[in-house]
């Protein structure tokens, strides 16, 4: 992690509106850069991709809107992970959903206050921050994982659940894709499913900065310490699949799966429909949300699974 100051791409049609968020995210420590509309700030992201951690994006603007700059960078590769906070006044369920859709998984409702923008400011950043170091775990792990084809883990801790989806993702076509949403997954099933710390009392812990400890604690309890999060990997001829299972009494997965305006100002809660939208192919929590089944198929399409076929036959080496 890098100890200079974080810069953000102020983007935005109105002068005033961009003078008040500078003063706001100076005042906290933060660099900012401003463009006059979504075609300046595209030029300034193109000409300097490297410079920026996060992008504060009016929605409505004439010329190029929020919604079709977002298009642009979600399309580049080399932009694609910056965390994107969509500002607007439209903020109906399917405004939001279609946001969503498109990538931008932090909102922030006009008029809104300086603690708010804050915190979903600094949430962004720290979102950008795990991926970051989540990519280097991948690219130092083992790919082991690629042969195999059927297997059942358990695991009990936090750093468990890291070391799992590090190595499991690399089993996978694309392990960055996989494994934030493996995290996430394990994670959930730890913490929400085994320790049943609700949302609300995250919010608090890591508000306090005691999520970690107060995890440590849960797991040395006699009412916690025995349980188990399950995950087993089938490799399949045309997709891996995976289901996650813990042992705690479950929870509402329904108002996670959408993300509502509550959770995109939020510090956390987006980790279920950022990993429905961008980790797996298929997604779904069963019962009462103990289970979760999800996979990743091997081909986009059924030419490329004939042309590996192809490739294998042409490759094989015959019987002696």
């Amino acid at each position: 992690m890098s100890n200079m100051q974080p810069t953000i791409l102020l983007i935005d049609d109105d002068l005033n509106n961009l003078e008040i968020l500078e003063c706001y995210l100076e005042d906290a420590g933060y660099a900012c850069a401003t463009a006059i509309g979504g075609k300046e700030g595209l030029d300034i992201l193109e000409q300097q991709p490297n410079r920026f951690r996060v992008i504060l994006l009016d929605r409505m603007m004439p010329e190029m809107s929020g919604m079709e700059f977002l298009g642009h960078v979600k399309s580049n590769p080399a932009l694609s992970v910056l965390p994107v906070i969509m500002q607007t006044a439209a903020a109906s369920p399917q405004e939001i959903q279609e946001g969503i859709d498109a990538g931008s998984f932090y909102y922030l409702t006009k008029p809104f206050t300086e603690d708010v923008l804050l915190s979903v400011v600094k949430s962004a950043i720290r979102d950008l921050e795990q991926f970051e170091d989540l990519q280097d775990q991948v690219d130092r792990g083992s790919d082991l994982f690629t042969c195999l084809n059927t297997a059942e883990f358990q695991i009990q801790t936090l750093a468990q659940a890291n070391t799992l989806a590090i190595l499991l993702s690399k089993a996978f076509p694309d392990p960055y894709r996989v494994a934030p949403g493996l995290i996430e997954l394990l994670v959930n099933a730890i913490e929400h499913g085994n320790l049943q710390i609700s949302f609300a009392e995250k919010t608090e812990l890591i508000e306090s900065g005691e999520w970690e400890t107060e995890i440590t604690r849960r797991l040395g309890e006699p009412a916690y310490s025995e349980k188990h999060a399950t995950l087993r990997f089938q490799r399949n001829s045309d997709s891996i699949e995976l289901t996650i299972e813990d042992e705690g009494q479950g929870f509402d997965w329904r108002q996670y799966m959408k993300g509502g305006m509550d959770l995109a100002c939020a510090s956390h809660g987006r980790g279920i429909v950022m990993t429905k939208a961008l980790s797996f192919d298929t997604f779904e929590y069963q019962g009462n949300g103990n289970t979760v089944k999800c996979s990743i198929n091997l081909f986009s399409s059924p030419e490329d699974k004939n042309h590996v076929r192809e490739l294998e036959t042409a490759t094989s080496v015959p019987a002696i």
